[in-house]
């Protein structure tokens, strides 16, 4: 997005710094192609994930411009393997956010449209010889090396990057190659991804702050869909301020794309989500199985973010009581996921629990307690010690009590108490509920100075 009133400023040639070597392919006697030619050559790179290739190019770029980024941490940009881009990979960041009970929260493997502005910038010539500083061109630079540190999981290089793009996008005296909006929006999502939740808050409104018009409809309507998902996710969620962002957004979007396009997909999952909090299940599921319609009808039948809503219609029918529909879309989730995410994946591990409850509810142990079993061995290989293993071990523990089985019950009570501590604040409720659990154990054995103990 562009100011929306021309520039007054004298056009200035650009002037670029030479560079003694550049990589033989690269080598023109015009500097300005040589530096569209580095940049563009950087982003193909970066689109094919050859990340070595792509920071080298985008470090000759920022020479050009007499720019400099930390050369060793320019390095160690391109130095991993680059399988680690994949989206589905075990990083801080898979497994990071709010977590409510037995709830798959969308991160980076489902899509929330958290991050809008994800592509990197080419440099055509028109565009670049029109330039009025050094400047101006580095904003599409660094902003390019903030996508790539992005992908690479590299948060911090990744924010330096954005904020050096909008501090040079701040002092330019005529319009910007790179949207304010598009670099705090990335800011905001990095923000969002380390739950850093206040402050993206206050990135994605100075965002909104940003626009000059309202002719970038679009892009308008994604950051209200931001701000919706903040709102949502803090701590004790905003369902109002989160549901006038999404309607506003979502207004926006069916009067630009229509009813069937991916984003009101999204926006559709995401009001759904409000109202399932908000225990209006109903709804909730009018606006899951739309916005599942849309994902299978453009997305296919087996995308990740058509899985992300199975769930999410699959857990509504599961609090009003149709276990039977319930059981059908989790079935239909883990078909999809498994094969995409892996067994061990944290998501696999909440699903089959969710699944065992089903079979408990029903009171078909044998049944219950496999899938427990199961969802146990998964969530400690995906997890290690967490407090959803300990969830896990007390619901087995339940099944155990419920069918008599006190011994049983009792160990699995006090192996879920012995992860809840390791995990868990002390005074949390979770901790106080599996004591007692313990204690009523005693207490029908008449053991009552154990139970006392507790």
């Amino acid at each position: 997005m562009q100011n929306d009133t021309p520039s007054m400023t004298t056009h200035v040639p650009l002037e670029v710094t030479p560079v003694e070597r550049l990589p033989a392919c690269g080598h023109f006697d015009d500097p300005i192609v040589s530096l569209s030619f580095l940049n563009n050559q950087g982003v193909y790179h970066l689109q094919k994930a050859e990340f070595k290739k792509a920071i080298g190019n985008f470090q000759h770029a920022l020479q050009l411009l007499g720019q400099r980024f930390d050369p060793v941490r320019i390095a160690a940009l391109g130095c991993q393997d680059d399988s680690c881009a994949d989206p589905a990979c075990d990083s801080k960041t898979c497994d990071c956010g709010v977590s409510r009970d037995s709830y798959i929260y969308q991160r980076r493997e489902y899509d929330e449209g958290m991050h809008h502005f994800c592509e990197p910038i080419q440099m055509d010539m028109e565009t670049l010889s029109s330039m009025s500083s050094n400047d101006e061109a580095a904003i599409v630079v660094f902003y390019n090396i903030g996508q790539l540190c992005l992908l690479r999981h590299k948060d911090e290089e990744a924010t330096e990057c954005f904020a050096r793009a909008l501090y040079l996008t701040r002092s330019c005296t005529r319009d910007s190659p790179v949207s304010p909006v598009a670099i705090l929006h990335n800011i905001g999502y990095i923000q969002y991804r380390n739950i850093e939740l206040e402050k993206a808050l206050s990135t994605f409104r100075d965002a909104l702050q940003a626009f000059r018009s309202t002719s970038h409809k679009l892009e308008y309507a994604a950051t209200l869909n931001c701000l919706g998902v903040l709102y949502f996710h803090l701590p004790k969620a905003d369902t109002n301020s989160a549901m006038e962002n999404y309607a506003n957004a979502l207004s926006i979007r069916r009067q630009f794309y229509g009813n069937d396009h991916k984003d009101v997909g999204t926006t559709l999952n995401n009001i759904g989500r409000v109202h399932y909090i908000k225990g209006e299940y109903d709804l909730a599921l009018v606006h899951y199985l739309e916005a599942l319609r849309i994902r299978r009808s453009l997305l296919g039948k087996n995308h990740l973010d058509v899985a992300a809503t199975l769930y999410n219609a699959g857990q509504t029918f599961h609090q009003k009581g149709d276990l039977s529909k319930a059981l059908k879309y989790y079935k239909e989730f883990m078909r999809i996921t498994v094969p995409k995410l892996g067994q061990n994946h944290r998501d696999v591990a909440i699903m089959l629990k969710c699944m065992a409850q089903i079979y408990h509810e029903q009171r078909e142990y044998d049944k219950a307690l496999t899938l427990y079993g199961e969802a146990l061995s998964v969530g400690r290989a995906a997890l290690g010690m967490h407090a959803e293993v300990a969830s896990t071990l007390n619901k087995m523990g339940n099944l155990f009590y419920e069918r008599g089985d006190f011994d049983a019950a009792l160990e699995k009570y006090q192996e879920g108490l012995s992860v809840e501590r390791a995990v868990l604040h002390s005074l949390h409720p979770n901790i106080t509920v599996t004591l007692t659990n313990i204690g009523q154990i005693h207490k029908q054995r008449g053991e009552y100075s154990e139970a006392l103990k507790l």
